[in-house]
């Protein structure tokens, strides 16, 4: 899986995470993801939250 797929997997299920399920995958995805990929994860689901 690359990371634009992983990317658009969090997006798709963002709607359905709540704080904690979330918290927990993120804290996953920073153990696959390269410092940089990760902090690109988490600004786009920061705008997508925004919304």
């Amino acid at each position: 899986m690359d990371n634009e797929m992983m990317y658009k997997m969090f997006l798709n299920t963002l709607a359905k995470m709540d704080d904690a399920e979330l918290e927990t995958a993120l804290r996953k995805a920073k153990e696959l993801l390269s410092e940089n990929d990760y902090n690109t994860l988490v600004d786009m689901i920061k705008k997508e939250k925004g919304k």
